[in-house]
């Protein structure tokens, strides 16, 4: 997402695309799906086995101010208003994310990225946070579908999980109700397939702060009970769930936490089959009393269980983690990036407890905003994170990314 700092919605999609194995890149902005300079966030991509690249993103058909000035004023104006009122003001925020979700697909020949097609099916209810995964795999009944999942609401309401297939052989779906996964007080999706098909959802509970688990064997139509992959306990939040699958079919879900004591931490569990999940382990086991890591991204693949996350303590680092173990232990791989600033000029908290949102008075590197990327294929591990340009916090950030040729576990 493209034009605006600190972690705030974008107005544009913008899409890089390389040729020579990450050494240069190429972009340009996405076209429009509604109106240009509007809404337009939460931009994930996937690629099929043609070499069609599938990019999701929600996006907004209403104003959004340009200004970050503006646009903080106005929204602390309307959360004061809302408080006195006792309900949403109009013209607010979640208004201005009304579009829905949209789906672009690629040509592998041309490079060109097809005209965004809206998936969403109630473009009065704002979308957030979105995902998706494509089945690949030879041995699965379902190769070839495309699976889009986010959190939707109305303006002011609670948060639900939908999903859609979006794609099924060669047409993109824009009539097809989608399903509703999980209903009131769930947020923040993640979707992985497994090699027989499998399609594995995980999320967060905001009400019990508890991460949750829902599996589909027919390709998305229905799901099966609710299982916990961590338990409520008082003190702990959780947020900001990731799934992946392994070539063996093995699961890992990742997440952060945090409790009374215990600043933000980075936890991953695993399963297989149709066993329960394993206890989590924290990613990283170094950290001082207040240092934390957030933000996770994770991967799968023959060279292992991949995290990358933002760690901070005394700096500010960028580091991909990575498990040989079947997700057991986790060590530090290598470092991607690093900043002098430390704990305390970090904004990285909890979507639904400490927001790092636009705030000119902060002063803070707002953690890189919701997303960072990780994707493996083969021994290649691809990396994309936000960072600021250099070493103040309130400096514009910018995207980098790392690619490395891994060697595959003995």
């Amino acid at each position: 997402m493209y034009g605006d700092r600190f972690g705030r919605g974008g107005r544009n999609i913008y899409r890089w695309t390389s040729r020579d194995g990450g050494q240069s890149w190429q972009g340009a902005t996405v076209r429009a799906v509604a109106f240009q300079n509007n809404f337009a966030a939460d931009v994930v991509i996937g690629f099929d086995e043609q070499g069609r690249d599938h990019l999701i993103a929600m996006f907004g058909d209403r104003h959004f101010p340009k200004d970050p000035v503006i646009l903080y004023l106005l929204l602390k104006g309307a959360s004061v208003a809302a408080g006195l009122l006792g309900r949403p003001v109009s013209g607010n925020e979640e208004e201005a994310r009304g579009g829905g979700i949209a789906l672009s697909v690629g040509d592998p020949q041309s490079g060109e990225l097809g005209v965004p097609q809206r998936i969403s099916s109630l473009p009065d209810r704002h979308a957030d946070k979105t995902w998706l995964t494509i089945d690949n795999s030879p041995t699965s009944p379902h190769r070839g579908n495309v699976y889009a999942v986010w959190s939707e609401s109305g303006t002011g309401g609670p948060t639900t999980i939908a999903m859609t297939t979006a794609r099924v052989g060669g047409a993109i779906n824009t009539t097809g109700v989608p399903v509703v996964v999980q209903y009131a007080g769930s947020y923040w999706p993640s979707v992985a397939t497994r090699p027989t098909g499998r399609v594995d959802l995980v999320w967060f509970d905001t009400k019990n702060q508890v991460i949750q688990h829902r599996r589909s064997d027919d390709g998305g139509q229905s799901f099966t009970a609710i299982a916990n992959i961590t338990t409520e306990r008082h003190g702990v939040k959780v947020d900001s769930p990731a799934v992946a699958v392994a070539p063996d079919g093995t699961v890992m879900a990742c997440w952060t936490e945090s409790t009374d004591s215990t600043a933000l931490r980075t936890k991953c569990s695993t399963t297989r089959g149709d066993e329960g999940w394993s206890v989590a382990v924290d990613v990283d086991t170094t950290l001082s009393g207040r240092g934390m890591v957030g933000q996770p991204a994770i991967a799968a693949g023959a060279t292992g269980f991949w995290v990358l996350a933002y760690r901070t303590d005394q700096r500010t680092d960028v580091v991909l983690y990575r498990s040989t173990d079947g997700g057991k232990t986790f060590a530090p791989y290598r470092l991607l990036g690093s900043r002098s600033f430390g704990v305390d000029q970090v904004c990285m908290g909890l979507a639904h407890d400490t927001p790092c949102r636009y705030d000119p008075l902060q002063r803070k590197f707002a953690g890189g905003g919701d997303y960072i990327g990780l994707s493996t294929a083969g021994n290649r591990v691809a990396a994309a994170f936000g960072l600021t340009l250099g070493n103040d916090p309130d400096q514009f950030a910018t995207t980098y990314v790392k690619v490395l040729d891994v060697a595959a576990p003995e």
